[in-house]
């Protein structure tokens, strides 16, 4: 609910609450899961929130080119879904 209320608080007045809530609870606990619980809770969210059809995703431009740079400095493959994990 703190996430939940400090994303309402950085979006433009008058966003649609329903779709920041769904997006939150995605975002805070699709890394949580192993790759097999992942569409499950996907089909969750969509049942929960049957309005938000297309959720739009949050960037967090400054922390994914800091993560991009160490993945480089590291010599690391850089895979999508790790990358979504460590955002």
């Amino acid at each position: 609910m703190r996430t939940a209320g400090n994303s309402k608080r950085s979006e433009p007045p008058g966003a649609d609450e329903e779709m920041i809530m769904a997006r939150t609870l995605r975002d805070m606990n699709l890394s949580k899961f192993v790759s097999q619980d992942q569409p499950l809770f996907a089909s969750l969210i969509k049942d929960i929130f049957p309005k938000q059809t297309n959720i739009p995703t949050k960037t967090y431009k400054t922390v994914e080119e800091a993560v991009k740079a160490h993945i480089n400095k590291m010599n690391l493959t850089n895979k999508p879904s790790w990358f979504i994990k460590i955002i």
